[in-house]
């Protein structure tokens, strides 16, 4: 007599579950109502250590990537999606960060590092390149710009940090540092420059020259954006050479 009612609940609450499904058009808009349902400390996403943040941050000068303030986001963990998740990139540590959504959102959480796949801020788009590729130059998290059959190109966001005296207070700066990687034909390069892309792609080293030297002035003032740029005008270049070809 005691397990009707149980059963009976069970059915409603299935029954409300795939009415309001059904009003749900996308594949994450139906994962995030599902979370919000049975909550997200309910799912394998909050089985990740306590984070703590041992240095004192402001809105200028901290260790996250953009922002030290929570942002939506998605991402892929333990072989699973999850969507519209608040997180933030920890580029000195290099480890994700996400926070409950209950009573205890004051909880920050460090996820497990081997069991992000990626994970997507502001549409920059992170990879774990332990994932699909071995090297000794390069592991952990690295933003994706390129993926496709000419090249995988990747950007390995780093923050470090130096001790300053103000007075008398000991006092940490931030400051970032953007590596460039190459992933081609199963090896990993360092990129330093666009020479060292010339290098790699002899056949299209009219192409790299010509962009360079219609933004050096971008090239000295924002290298990210001068090897954004470039990597992506490789990439066309490349293609409509094998359309013209085929």
């Amino acid at each position: 007599m005691t397990q009707k009612p149980r059963i009976l609940t069970t059915f409603l609450f299935l029954g409300i579950l795939c009415s309001h499904a059904q009003e749900l058009n996308t594949k994450s808009e139906k994962l995030t109502f599902f979370d919000s349902l049975v909550g997200l400390q309910s799912t394998k996403l909050y089985n990740g250590n306590r984070y703590y943040d041992l240095y004192k941050i402001s809105e200028d000068n901290h260790n996250f990537f953009n922002s030290p303030e929570y942002v939506k986001g998605d991402l892929i963990y333990d072989n699973e999606p999850f969507y519209n998740i608040d997180i933030k990139y920890d580029a000195f540590k290099d480890v994700l960060v996400s926070k409950l959504n209950d009573e205890k959102s004051f909880v920050n959480l460090e996820l497990i590092k081997q069991k992000v796949k990626q994970f997507t801020i502001n549409t920059h788009h992170f990879i774990n390149v332990d994932y699909i590729l071995k090297s000794k130059d390069l592991s952990g998290f690295a933003e994706q710009i390129i993926a496709n059959n000419n090249f995988t190109f990747l950007i390995k966001r780093k923050k470090e940090v130096r001790e300053r005296i103000k007075g008398e207070k000991l006092v940490y700066i931030f400051y970032e540092t953007n590596l460039y990687f190459l992933y081609l034909k199963g090896k990993v390069y360092k990129i330093k420059s666009y020479k060292s892309l010339r290098k790699r792609f002899p056949d299209y080293e009219d192409a790299i020259n010509v962009y360079y030297e219609s933004n050096r002035l971008l090239a000295k003032s924002n290298t990210y954006e001068f090897m954004v740029g470039l990597s992506k005008r490789l990439d066309e270049t490349i293609t409509n050479s094998s359309l013209k070809t085929n």
